[in-house]
């Protein structure tokens, strides 16, 4: 759990410039092997304290779409592109992790007021989604570090509503 934390405090506290090497908007970027039905949503749940509540969904084109509900440092509707390049690597860190050999939940009941994060991913015909609440895998806590690196916090335009 307390990598989770950390990895929150990281995200949407902090104001490191994340992303991918070669990963910025605008950018040209080679041909790469991303599947077409390829997409992936990972949010936050929040707590009774001041967990971050967020949602990010991630598209085939890289297309990224992130909501700030609660506790972040953007709140309300933001977008972006990110690089064919950069939308590789968050398949190739999918495959990985073995994502969709993965229990759909880790959780014990008997803890209460614990954030939750979950990731659904949809590519190659597969869909699977798994709720991280106590006693996640280490890969699956890479996993979660690894979108918010890949996807990263800088480049976001707000969506006017």
């Amino acid at each position: 759990m307390s990598r989770t934390i950390i990895f929150l405090l990281v995200c949407f506290v902090s104001s490191a410039n994340w992303g991918c090497k070669g990963s910025k908007a605008g950018e040209s970027s080679a041909s790469y092997d991303v599947p077409e039905d390829f997409e992936l949503i990972y949010s936050r749940g929040g707590c009774k304290g001041t967990c971050p509540v967020y949602t990010l969904y991630v598209a085939a084109d890289g297309t990224v779409n992130y909501l700030g509900e609660a506790f972040v440092e953007m709140e309300g509707k933001y977008e972006k592109k990110i690089t064919q390049e950069a939308v590789m690597a968050l398949v190739t860190s999918v495959k990985e992790a073995a994502y969709f050999e993965m229990k759909g939940k880790y959780d014990d009941p008997n803890l209460m007021d614990v954030p939750s994060s979950k990731l659904e991913c949809r590519m190659n015909g597969k869909k699977h989604v798994v709720v991280n609440r106590v006693g996640a895998p280490d890969h699956l806590i890479k996993l979660e570090e690894q979108i918010g690196e890949i996807v990263g916090k800088e480049g976001y335009s707000k969506v006017k509503e």
